[in-house]
């Protein structure tokens, strides 16, 4: 019973990350900031939670993000996390277990794309192939 409730907390906690991420402004964002964007959310979302409530977690982040107000389809599920009684345990999760979370998302967000790399890849020849596997190592090498 109490590995279940934790594990509540926790998707109710990345259930929020999710929602948190998806009302940043990307027209806001100065491009500087662009590809260190996760770790910025991170430490975005692991400041605010240092406060007793999720309404007041949520407003902290708001007024330390760039942000609009979180979208509508989340406005149910956000609401009912939020009156779920458990601040305190959810909380703990977002300062406790920002790493992880934001490492969930960043993979539930990259699992399309890399959906398509692969039958982008799989639709090449073999030389196309090699051609774009020199081109990601030169990537790679340079760092962009």
């Amino acid at each position: 019973m109490e590995t279940e409730k934790l594990d509540e907390n926790r998707k109710d906690a990345l259930r929020l990350t999710e929602a948190l991420w998806s009302s940043i402004d990307w027209n806001r964002v100065p491009m500087r900031l662009v590809p260190r964007i996760y770790t910025i959310f991170a430490d975005w979302v692991q400041e605010s939670a240092y406060t007793g409530s999720l309404p007041q977690f949520m407003s902290n982040f708001a007024d330390s993000a760039i942000c609009n107000a979180v979208p509508g389809e989340n406005t149910d599920k956000i609401a009912g996390i939020i009156s779920s009684g458990r601040d305190r345990q959810i909380l703990q999760c977002l300062r406790e277990e920002t790493a992880a979370l934001v490492i969930f998302l960043r993979a539930r967000r990259d699992a399309p794309k890399e959906a398509k790399r692969k039958q982008f890849l799989a639709e090449r020849t073999e030389e196309e192939k090699v051609q774009l596997q020199k081109f990601e190592d030169l990537q790679e090498k340079t760092g962009r």
